[in-house]
Order: structure tokens, then sequence, then C-alpha cells
């Protein structure tokens, strides 16, 4: 199988970018409740049996993948994670998306929510598409602020 090197697209002018969730008590104290950054990582998948390099993403994130590319030639792109710090993990596991559904997509111009918390990810499209597929996927890492609640 041939592997598809990924590369970390910078968002909002080429950075990563922070973001800050603020709540107001009862007496109208703001609260940071949530900081965070996030980044976009970018594979292109364009022959063969296709596994997108493994990622890392940072505890508590939540991911959106998007795929896109025209005449899939019938394929299913799937997304996989493991909790394995390997490198290349050896029992890697088809996630689901919000509705529980493991995530299998077949179209043009596709998105999904990720359910599932890993500790790193990979897109995985089958069989051999006449062009090529690009798979983004967005990860916001979040951190809780002490005596924040959501």
């Amino acid at each position: 199988m041939a592997t598809i090197d990924y590369s970390v697209e910078r968002i909002i002018q080429l950075k990563p970018f922070q973001f800050d969730v603020f709540s107001a008590d009862y007496s109208g104290t703001a609260r940071q409740l949530v900081t965070g950054i996030g980044f976009v990582v970018t594979w292109v998948l364009v022959s063969g049996s296709l596994d997108g390099q493994w990622v890392v993403a940072p505890v508590n994130s939540d991911i959106n993948v998007q795929a896109y590319g025209s005449n899939w030639n019938g394929k299913t792109l799937n997304i996989q994670g493991s909790n394995e710090t390997d490198e290349t993990p050896s029992n890697p596991i088809s996630l689901k998306d919000a509705l529980r559904n493991t995530i299998a997509m077949t179209g043009t111009n596709e998105t999904e929510q990720i359910l599932d918390n890993m500790y790193q990810y990979r897109p995985l499209l089958g069989g051999n598409p006449t062009n090529s597929v690009t798979v983004k996927m967005l990860i916001l890492t979040r951190e809780t602020k002490t005596g924040g609640r959501l």
C-alpha cells in the first residue's frame, strides 16, 4: 500500500488559531470556560489502495473531516483511529460519526463529525479512484478552565 504524507495547513492567515469561550455567571462576571487551538490536516490520495499517514491529535479534540474530489470510481473513504502510540498502529478501528454510524464517505463532497476521541487518526481509501481525493481534517483542541462549567 502506498502511504501519502500529510501536511499541516495553517488556517486564518497561515497561522494556527486560538479560540476562547466565555460565559457570565449570575453576577455578570465573565468566566473563561474553554480555550484551545485549531489546525487543518490535508491528505491528497491519488492512486492505488491508499492509507493516509497517521496524525496525532491532542486530548479532548473536536474533529470534523471533509472529503472531496471528482470520480471516486465507486470507492469508499473510511476514517480510522487508534489509541496505540506506535507510529504505525497494528489494530486501527473504523471511526463513527455523531449518530454512531461508521464513517464511510462515497460522494464527491462530504463532511462528517468524528464521535470517537482517539490518540491518532488517518483516512483510508479502498480501491483506485480515477482522480485524486482530498481529505481535510479540522482539529480543535480544548481545555476546560478550573471552576468553569460547560
